[in-house]
């Protein structure tokens, strides 16, 4: 507590309004006269000094008239500047990253709570503080779940081996290292190859024909735990660098500009980066045997070229399944390949679902998984006679699903199935980005 509020101004002139978040522990063992210790009250206040979140309030006591400052919570060194800043307001900057919004949706909600707002620039102070300890344990997570990965693995290591192409070699998952081998050292711990899904966003989406973000992130996510192993971002601008450059000048900063060509491209140098480069499989004597991710072959290329061995590519189900019906709903936009314009939405929405079911019901069996695809376009036209038991036709009264004649569009069907049939392998695992 101090006592250098100003005290020249009248009682009632700066009276506080609205709501303010407050420590009622911290600031009720402070709330007494630094001159002659008597209890002050609330409406004592002659003034606040609002820092953000927190605020400073002037109280003036009844007793001796004295002026004293108490704080609404307590207060912590920033590690870089050694200032006193309030902890409010780097729990605000930590709920605002873990919510996944911005100082804009932050303060319309303030607003509508009757608290103060907070500026934007208070903002980022403490996301700088906040987010180097974010991401320290976030990779300490990451080490954590990718030990897991590695025993799952290990101790399903048949059951994965059966997602696998039949033409792998025997000692694909798990195989002797060969520096603890050159060392001969006693029972070596295995390198174990994973399978691992891979994805990005980015932070202004693209059309599919311009891709111009300044921002990406992407994680890699271990198939046996569904947890992230992995992660980075790649950023094509540092406000900081662009200043600098005006200036003239350098100014030490924590700069994350780390990509200099394409939105599109920042992807598949992403994934480079998790696939063949990331510390912590490394330190745990992991490698990716396994990559799921969508049907781009830019991702998968640019990692075939900076290792030594062959990584088995599978399918991602929610982008094929939307490749599916993308592929149907140009069937529809002709009349030569859907003369009688029978493949409506609520019929693509329902192949499509005749697909995923046909993966997901024989998930990880590539046999099963193939005759079951190619059977869909039979299964639509009345033709049951290899459908599984999922299959209700002939089975209930009432059935009514959907069901083709036209013979150009069965042709033409069977075509986009037939591709996705014998390609059935990358997909069979059902596994998802």
């Amino acid at each position: 507590m101090q006592a250098n509020c100003s005290d020249n101004l009248e009682l009632d002139s700066h009276v506080v309004q609205g709501n303010r978040i407050v420590d009622v522990g911290y600031l009720s063992k402070r709330m007494y006269c630094s001159s002659c210790k008597e209890r002050l009250h609330f409406d004592d206040i002659f003034k606040e000094i609002k820092k953000g979140t927190a605020a400073i309030f002037c109280f003036r006591c009844q007793n001796c008239l004295a002026t004293t400052e108490v704080k609404s919570g307590p207060e912590y060194k920033n590690p870089s500047s050694g200032r006193d800043v309030f902890a409010i307001n780097t729990k605000a900057a930590l709920g605002m990253l873990h919510s996944g919004f911005g100082p804009t949706q932050l303060n319309k909600l303030f607003s509508i709570m009757d608290l103060p707002n907070i500026d934007a620039s208070i903002l980022k102070n403490h996301e700088r503080i906040v987010g180097p300890v974010v991401e320290l344990v976030a990779q300490e997570s990451c080490y954590n779940a990718a030990k897991v990965e590695r025993s799952s693995t290990i101790e399903n290591k048949d059951i994965v081996k059966h997602m696998l192409p039949e033409n792998i070699e025997e000692d694909f998952l798990l195989y002797a290292n060969p520096i603890q081998k050159i060392s001969n050292i006693d029972n070596p711990d295995p390198i174990v190859r994973i399978f691992v899904s891979f994805d990005m966003g980015w932070s202004q989406r693209g059309n599919g024909y311009s891709y111009d973000s300044l921002n990406g992130y992407c994680a890699i996510i271990g198939m046996q735990t569904g947890k992230v192993l992995d992660f980075c971002n790649r950023n094509r601008k540092c406000r900081q660098c662009d200043v600098n450059k005006v200036l003239g000048q350098e100014k030490v900063h924590d700069c994350r500009l780390n990509s200099f060509s394409s939105a599109k491209a920042m992807e598949a140098d992403g994934a480079v980066e998790l696939v063949t480069n990331s510390t912590i499989l490394k330190t745990l004597d992991l490698e990716v045997g396994a990559f799921i991710g969508d049907n781009d072959s830019s991702s998968i290329a640019a990692i075939q070229k900076n290792i030594n061995y062959t990584i088995v590519k599978l399918s991602d189900m929610n982008h094929t399944t939307k490749g599916v019906g993308k592929a149907l709903h140009d069937l529809h936009k002709s009349k030569l390949t859907d003369p009688d314009q029978e493949l409506s939405n609520d019929t693509i929405k329902h192949l499509q679902r005749c697909f995923t079911y046909a993966v997901k019901q024989n998930d990880g069996d590539h046999a099963k998984v193939q005759a079951a695809i190619y059977n869909i376009p039979f299964h639509v036209y009345g033709m049951h006679n290899n459908c599984g038991t999922w299959c209700k036709e002939g089975t209930t009264e009432n059935y009514s699903g959907v069901r083709l004649k036209n013979e150009i569009l069965f042709d033409n069907l069977l075509n986009i199935i037939q591709k996705l049939s014998d390609c059935s392998s990358k997909f069979a695992a059902a596994a998802s980005s």
